[in-house]
């Protein structure tokens, strides 16, 4: 739920963005502020927070937004589109693999997850950590993070 929630949907089950305007827009001809984040990641696109903030700004989303303007924050976006969300969960955790042994601590990641960029609160954190089986954790309470993207990537993939 977290990973589909902040990474997006897979850009294979990206339902048209017309189609999704319309759910969300229900009879009226406009969606709210708050509804234009959601239809940008239904489109597979997974823009950080400033990212949104901007495209929106530059499309002159206030308080609502008709859908040649969600199509506009769509287009300037469409950088941010999701293709393989198991390489780029494993390259950043990589990041953070100060041994070269394929595995993060826990503790370590909890610290990054709640300390640094979009920080997440530590109950989804633990939510994220126990995505992956007890095969992604290794002997030593490390994150085997090749293992662990795999599953939460096909995980993600069965949500959407």
């Amino acid at each position: 739920r977290i990973l589909s929630q902040t990474c997006c949907v897979n850009d294979k089950m990206a339902a048209p963005i017309d189609v999704v305007f319309k759910l969300f827009a229900k009879d009226k001809k406009t969606v709210g502020k708050a509804d234009v984040p959601d239809i940008v990641r239904s489109q597979g696109l997974c823009p950080t927070e400033k990212e949104l903030k901007d495209a929106m700004a530059k499309n002159n989303i206030s308080d609502t937004a008709d859908v040649s303007a969600v199509k506009g924050v769509v287009k300037i976006l469409e950088s941010t589109r999701q293709t393989d969300l198991a390489s780029q969960l494993k390259d950043a955790f990589a990041t953070f693999d100060s041994t070269g042994d394929g595995s993060v601590a826990i503790s370590e990641l909890t610290h990054i997850l709640t300390t640094s960029g979009e920080k997440l609160d530590i109950t989804m954190v633990n939510e994220v950590i126990h995505m992956g089986s007890s095969r992604a954790v290794d002997s030593f309470g490390g994150l085997i993070y090749n293992q662990f993207s795999s599953e939460a990537a096909s995980s993600v993939d069965m949500e959407a």
